[in-house]
């Protein structure tokens, strides 16, 4: 395997989070209501990190598929990121307007 494909599939997983993020969000807030905000503050675990942990565990795990993917497509890398760069913010876009 080459070093550079390792590279290449990171920064694709790295490009990949916020679109992950969003989803993680969207589903959450479809499976039911986001507590109160107040209640939250004094709690001992809050619901942001947990989903922040989720994210980084499910990019985590397309981290692998993300290599797969740079070593097949070594040429255009490039223009892959971008493209999921481009992805992942619309998407986080979107999970903010209609599902804060």
């Amino acid at each position: 395997m080459k070093p550079r494909s390792l590279v290449d599939g990171a920064a694709l997983a790295a490009a990949l989070a916020p679109l992950v993020y969003a989803a993680l969000r969207v589903g959450a807030r479809l499976l039911g209501p986001e507590p109160d905000p107040a209640a939250m503050l004094w709690t001992e675990r809050s619901s942001t990190l947990d989903r922040l942990s989720l994210t980084l565990y499910a990019t985590a795990l397309t981290g692998s598929a993300c290599v797969a993917i740079a070593r097949k497509f070594a040429d255009r890398m490039d223009s892959i990121v971008l493209a999921a760069c481009a992805v992942s913010a619309t998407a986080l876009f979107a999970q903010g307007a209609l599902a804060p």
